[in-house]
């Protein structure tokens, strides 16, 4: 019923009942290492060389032990009433009592650090893992060694024994590799070589099955079933998300149902709200398969990280309905949601050393538009990825194009420069019909497409709200640091605006008044709402956060 997880900061821990806080658990004065779940109470081992013991029901401490040592790993092992068994960093273990609070047994050092700690199908017998790579079966009666195996991939950091009836015994490591060992014959069966993109950080047969669960540093968790030739295992499902921070993340299609993300983990991928199983990574081709061939890392071959993206739902059963740009690169690679996979063909200008600074889709679908650090702004049909043409003679802004966008009727191509001016283009004929200076540089724009207003924000840290049809400054909002991202709400009479002192303010347009601000507890990166949620990203965070509208639920 109670899940236990430790707090980013380590010297509290808590318990969750189906997602509710119910219970602090403090003491320690230093990160809390370990914790090991024990009948009614939770005992925890943190940095301070302690050991605390706390009733889970209550939070009241137990017992307070200092251990004069640095615990690493810690078991229960089976049929040891009321002992725990703890490894160290130099590689001692020991045998507590944790009703007596006595030191029952030190054993032996290991002369490597203790990893794992875990309990075999034999009573008695333990399984070792330590940082040198070593894998130790311990009797922990006798205190003797049985068994010794050895990982080429350094550091133990997970052990598991099947309990189906196969003497099979499987190892993690930091490299992200999977090690199965037969116990029969005391020799290595097979690998499971890149089951994790960075370090397993734990592995666990399933009771009397041949399926291996396993979850690891690259935000996925995964079971594996073993039956194939030789005892060796494939994937049997997974679930996985940014591997490293996300900075963009986006309502797909108008509803809060699916959401587009990118991150510094080069890929895009698409969240379900509803439903967990139809989340997906869009595919950029065989990348397992040429990796091997080529024994590099998938990361390594993958685009690099996007830096703008744009969606339009409309033609999505047609062609390619998102397009990204990406760090350092002049090109646009554009992507299908239904295929969930990459175009095969970049969309690339004629021009030479620019990058891509903004892009956007028209409301039909059919054209991308991208501006570029040169000035430059194109056109591209997104159905045969032939580029229509420069906006302007030569240069579309004196500077870097920071934002592009286009009316709901395709008669402007909206776009904002470096340069402190706004442009307003005639979409077919690529020229241009208005200008509007703003009194200071530009940094990011958007714009709602029903009212046509386009908020711009400038390094002054004010936000302008812009008429399109009139050309005038209607709104200005000023804020204390720098504006990271913004976005409208569906109506579009409110704007959400983030900025580095990690705020998000509400602003009412009809009145030009605050009416609501929170502070998140880390910097937001990107914000996106829909009619009933807000999504966003936060800075050196691998998660998502969705919030939830509590005005549509007051009265």
């Amino acid at each position: 019923k109670q899940w236990i997880s430790t707090q980013s900061t380590g010297e509290k821990f808590f318990s969750w009942i189906r997602g509710k806080l119910v219970r602090t658990y403090t003491g320690h004065s230093a990160d809390v290492a370990q914790l090991l779940p024990f009948g009614d109470h939770i005992i925890s081992f943190g940095e301070d060389k302690r050991m605390i013991v706390h009733d889970i029901e209550t939070g009241e401490v137990y017992a307070d032990v200092w251990l004069q040592r640095n615990v690493t790993a810690v078991t229960h092992p089976a049929t040891y009433l009321n002992k725990v068994l703890l490894g160290d960093k130099d590689g001692v273990m020991e045998l507590w009592n944790v009703r007596s609070l006595k030191l029952i047994h030190q054993f032996k050092s290991l002369g490597s650090a203790v990893t794992v700690l875990t309990q075999s199908p034999g009573i008695d017998i333990m399984g070792v893992g330590l940082k040198s790579g070593e894998i130790l079966l311990h009797n922990i009666k006798h205190d003797e060694t049985l068994m010794k195996f050895y990982q080429d991939w350094g550091c133990v950091t997970s052990l598991s024994f099947r309990s189906d009836g196969v003497p099979h015994m499987v190892s993690g490591s930091t490299e992200g590799h999977l090690a199965v060992w037969d116990l029969e014959r005391q020799e290595l069966n097979n690998t499971i070589h890149h089951a994790h993109h960075s370090t397993v950080a734990t592995s666990h047969y399933l009771a009397s099955q041949p399926l291996l669960f396993t979850a690891g540093a690259d935000n996925a968790i995964k079971i594996w079933v073993f039956d194939g030739p030789g005892g060796t295992a494939r994937l049997l499902r997974d679930r996985s998300g940014h591997r490293a921070p996300p900075t963009i993340a986006r309502f797909y299609g108008g509803t809060a149902e699916n959401i587009l993300s990118a991150g510094h983990d080069r890929s895009v991928r698409m969240f379900s709200a509803i439903k967990d199983e139809r989340s997906k990574e869009l595919s950029q081709g065989s990348m397992e398969s040429k990796s091997k061939k080529i024994n590099v890392r998938v990361e390594e071959l993958k685009l690099s990280p996007v830096t703008a993206l744009a969606a339009e739902e409309i033609r999505e059963r047609e062609w390619s309905n998102v397009i990204t740009a990406h760090a350092g690169s002049r090109d646009v690679r554009a992507w299908s949601t239904l295929q969930g996979a990459l175009s095969d063909k970049p969309l690339s200008p004629k021009l030479e050393t620019i990058v891509v600074t903004a892009v956007s889709i028209t409301v039909c679908g059919n054209i991308g538009i991208v501006g570029y650090n040169s000035g430059h702004l194109t056109a591209f049909n997104l159905q045969s990825g032939i580029n229509r043409g420069l906006f302007g003679k030569i240069h579309a802004h004196k500077g870097k194009v920071v934002g592009v966008t286009s009316d709901n009727i395709n008669k402007y191509v909206i776009s904002v420069g470096h340069d402190a001016q706004i442009k307003l283009w005639d979409l077919s004929a690529r020229t241009l019909r208005h200008s509007l200076s703003l009194s200071h540089r530009a940094t990011h724009c958007t714009l709602h497409r029903d009212s046509n207003l386009l908020a711009v924000s400038l390094d002054t840290n004010t936000v302008c709200v812009v008429d399109i049809d009139t050309r005038k400054v209607v709104r200005e909002f000023k804020h204390s640091d720098t504006v990271l991202d913004m976005c409208y709400s569906i109506d579009g009479k409110s704007l959400l605006v983030c900025t580095a002192d990690s705020i998000i303010r509400q602003w009412d347009l009809i009145t030009a008044r605050l009416v609501d601000c929170f502070k998140t507890h880390s910097l937001v990166t990107s914000i996106s709402l829909s009619k009933e949620n807000l999504v966003t990203t936060h800075n050196n965070e691998l998660g998502i956060c969705l919030w939830t509208n509590r005005t549509l639920y007051e009265t």
